[in-house]
């Protein structure tokens, strides 16, 4: 049997073809497909062929969020395996191509890999898709994601959990003026109680990538139980604190990541501040 030359990130969804996807799932979840595989690349050198990132999904445009989640215009190609090329490897090549997919083991497949993730993904989005990152001030910020939209109740972390995780923070820091910013795919009205705090700003730079890289260059993560609040503190390796996370560690330094009922330390932030 031939030995693998290619490895191709097969990206989840319902229906899925070399140039697109059908019911395909959100961002997050492909990304730890085309991660991993990216990696498994530059450690077993095998060439890296383009996934099909491109989505056609209903749910966005039902419950009429904004970001309707098709995900083909963030990226362009990390090399020439795309295309017609990647189409005639798919279809005459199949068995030197090694095919990646499934969440697997999340993070921990690829925990102490951070740097060459992220150098992967500098590589691929779209320069123009961050302008609003780059030019944005995150100077003493700290980043809430409340995930909402597509979050049954039973899934959905506790308003008051959030809220007094940021009352700890600003008692453990006093006389530093932290900045709170909300990242959510839920409407202003269920927000409300955090949008009437002065230092909460509601943040949305365009897509759910370019957040995703705003929260990696927060000072601290409030997340939720969400793989999209998992990535951005791993981007940066982001201290962090979840009410719960079902989705196993994220840090390769597990003593700056807190699963309640621990106890945050906030010490650290009144310390030289990285914007």
């Amino acid at each position: 049997m031939l030995s693998p030359k290619y490895i191709y990130p097969l990206l989840p969804a319902k229906y899925c073809f070399p140039w697109f996807r059908i019911a395909g799932n959100g961002l997050s979840n492909c990304l730890f497909v085309a991660a991993r595989a990216f990696v498994r690349s530059q450690k077993e050198n095998l060439e890296f062929i383009e996934p099909a990132w491109l989505n056609f999904s209903i749910g966005p445009y039902l419950r009429h969020q904004s970001d309707k989640r098709h995900y083909g215009n963030l990226f362009i190609p990390y090399n020439c395996n795309c295309g017609w090329k990647k189409l005639y490897l798919l279809a005459f090549h199949r068995r030197r191509i090694e095919v990646d997919s499934g969440l697997k083991n999340y993070f921990a497949d690829i925990l102490t890999d951070a740097p060459m993730v992220r150098s992967y993904l500098e590589k691929i989005i779209r320069p123009q898709l961050l302008a609003r990152v780059d030019a944005f001030d995150f100077f003493d910020a700290v980043a809430v994601h409340v995930r909402l939209g597509d979050y049954p109740a039973e899934r959905r972390v506790p308003t008051s959990w959030y809220l007094d995780t940021m009352e700890q923070m600003r008692i453990a820091v006093p006389g530093k003026k932290l900045r709170f910013l909300l990242f959510s795919d839920g409407k202003d009205d269920e927000l409300a109680p955090f949008l009437k705090e002065n230092d909460v700003e509601r943040v949305f730079f365009g897509n759910a990538l370019a957040d995703i890289v705003a929260i990696s260059r927060c000072r601290f993560l409030i997340g939720s139980d969400s793989t999209f609040s998992g990535w951005g503190a791993y981007l940066g390796q982001v201290p962090c604190c979840f009410f719960r996370k079902h989705y196993g560690r994220i840090l390769a330094n597990q003593k700056r990541e807190w699963v309640f009922p621990e106890k945050p330390d906030f010490s650290f932030l009144n310390g030289a501040t990285v914007s």
